[in-house]
């Protein structure tokens, strides 16, 4: 098996981690908490995405993500959340917003629906850490928007 057929193999595992996680957690009730110490904003844009975004989480961590919020976002209306996982040569020590530099699902995904909130994890591996940090990010966001 060559190389890229193993790494696209742990982003379907992943992936699919995720998809279970996340169905699970709707069923549970969850209060949000509104707390600005839980996310440390970037400064920087690069196309569109406000890069290196730190969610501090108690359980996992602190979690770099980078995010592109449409002009039509106001935070009052619940909008999709489209999540771009990193491959290859997208994981934070690799570099910030380097997932966004070498991978273009985010951009593709903008021309499917222009209404929609796209989050872009920038993991530290293709393991169960970078599974359950995933799961965190997406359910803070599931709950902030």
């Amino acid at each position: 098996m060559n190389f890229w057929k193993i790494q696209i193999k742990k982003q379907i595992l992943i992936i699919t981690a995720l998809i279970i996680s996340v169905l699970v957690s709707i069923h549970q009730t969850v209060k949000a908490r509104q707390d600005s110490e839980k996310v440390t904003l970037g400064k920087t844009y690069y196309r569109n995405f406000l890069v290196d975004n730190v969610y501090h989480s108690k359980k996992n961590g602190d979690i770099h993500y980078n995010v592109y919020f449409p002009d039509s976002y106001d935070g009052k209306k619940k909008m999709a959340l489209y999540i771009t996982l990193p491959g290859y040569q997208g994981l934070y020590f690799q570099g910030v917003a380097q997932n966004l530099k070498t991978e273009d699902f985010g951009f593709e995904a903008m021309k499917y629906n222009s209404n929609m909130i796209i989050l872009a994890p920038q993991l530290d591996d293709w393991g169960q850490t970078s599974a359950n940090q995933t799961i965190a990010l997406t359910k803070y966001f599931h709950l902030c928007g």
